[in-house]
């Protein structure tokens, strides 16, 4: 994997159950992206720490997925 490689991911808990990794990552290699879709197992008092690493400029996540019901949680981090 490339260091500076697109992260992309689910966010939620718990995640491990998740077909999503496997999908996105057959999808970026068919279409030759350089990206990598991760599971981000984050419990509700993590996601306030996740969503400040997130905005620091070298932050590599380029985008979420986010279950229920972490998407009413993480409505108060975004723009």
């Amino acid at each position: 994997m490339h260091a500076h490689m697109a992260h992309y991911g689910i966010i939620g808990y718990p995640v491990k159950h998740s077909l999503s990794p496997l999908m996105h990552n057959l999808a970026f290699k068919e279409l030759n992206v350089e990206a990598v879709y991760k599971l981000y197992p984050l419990k509700e008092e993590e996601v306030a720490v996740f969503f400040e690493d997130l905005r620091k400029s070298d932050s590599m996540i380029f985008g979420l997925n986010v279950t229920v019901p972490y998407k009413e949680i993480v409505l108060q981090y975004l723009d």
